[in-house]
């Protein structure tokens, strides 16, 4: 039996991934839920030989969620320890916009990959620029997907205490990665108007519009990887911080189904609902509590305060009724509108 190149595991999801995962928001940037991607993996761990698994019904964000898991959890990273350096060192001195001598330089390094982990690169590289292809839809630019995928592909040998260090090291792998996938085509010596033929007449996926480069698209939104997965099975998939595009997807399109169910039944029934949809929709408004403290360098006026003695006489006239108010008491007479007492 031939020796298998690519790991069944990411042939399989990579393949359903480009049925039906290709213009979901935020794919591979999204969590899955946990004990779903721990489920497909064991799947593939009892399956022999070359049964497969059944991904019909999973959720894309899961099958993303298990090729980063899967990556992650081998015992060597894909791009070898061995070559650590020359991806770092690539992403140092790699300029804003790779030329042809950088794209020359990738190609001499993935040479020097062993077989396997050669074809898994290329077979994942090539995916993820596919990804890119649906950019306006799913919002994954080479850059963001990049940020999500380079912590699976490229890690030190060994932990090192120097965390700056290790933080910057890790900003020139996504660069490399990032020009990887922007350029998988040329690395790997692929024709891409072929594979673009071919992916949309195997899938029947509808075409975006065709780009000569799509390190042409730009993202300007921060992306944050996702280490850790949802615990609870009954959790939506919701994105990490800072993506407002993604905050209100999955929520939304459930205030239009229910909108649209509103549209059946009674009077009384589509009322009810229409102020249930209502009161949903409100938005949630926040107050910022402001501490204001006094100067303690700058002393603060006392108002004397004045006596009733030292305070002039009021006079309140009423009619024929004159009151002077002061420090003593007085009594009015001789008078029927007023049978009063001020005293202060």
């Amino acid at each position: 039996m031939q020796q298998r190149n690519v790991p069944m595991i990411l042939e399989s999801t990579v393949d359903e991934l480009q049925k039906r995962g290709m213009r979901v928001k935020g794919i591979y940037r999204t969590c899955g839920v946990k004990s779903k991607i721990e489920e497909i993996c064991e799947a593939f761990e009892r399956c022999q030989g070359e049964s497969a698994v059944d991904l019909e019904h999973v959720h894309p964000m899961n099958l993303a969620s298990v090729i980063k898991l899967y990556l992650r959890k081998l015992p060597e990273p894909l791009m070898t320890y061995e070559l650590y350096n020359d991806w770092i060192h690539f992403g140092k001195t790699c300029p804003a916009e790779p030329d042809e001598a950088d794209v020359e330089e990738l190609k001499r390094l993935t040479r020097r990959l062993p077989l396997c982990n050669y074809e898994t690169l290329k077979h994942l590289m090539l995916h993820l620029n596919r990804v890119t292809w649906f950019h306006e839809s799913n919002l994954m630019c080479p850059s963001n997907l990049s940020t999500v995928v380079a912590p699976s592909l490229v890690w030190q040998p060994s932990t090192s205490a120097d965390h700056v260090a290790a933080i910057i090291d890790a900003q020139h792998a996504n660069k490399t990665i990032q020009c990887f996938i922007t350029h998988a085509f040329s690395i790997f010596g692929v024709d891409r108007a072929k594979d673009w033929d071919d992916f949309f007449s195997k899938y029947g996926v509808e075409e975006p519009p065709k780009e000569e480069d799509a390190g042409n698209v730009s993202d300007d939104e921060d992306i944050v990887d996702d280490e850790c997965d949802l615990d609870d099975d009954d959790q939506l998939f919701v994105p990490q911080p800072p993506t407002p595009d993604l905050l209100k997807s999955t929520r939304r399109e459930q205030r239009v189904d229910d909108r649209a169910s509103s549209c059946q039944g009674s009077p009384e029934e589509q009322k009810r609902r229409f102020e249930k949809c209502a009161r949903r929709e409100k938005r949630r408004s926040y107050t910022t509590s402001i501490l204001i403290s006094p100067n303690v360098e700058r002393p603060l006026p006392v108002t004397r305060q004045k006596s009733m003695e030292e305070k002039a006489a009021l006079n309140i006239n009423a009619g024929d009724v004159t009151v002077e108010v002061s420090k003593v008491r007085h009594y009015t007479t001789n008078t029927d509108i007023v049978k009063s007492i001020v005293d202060f």
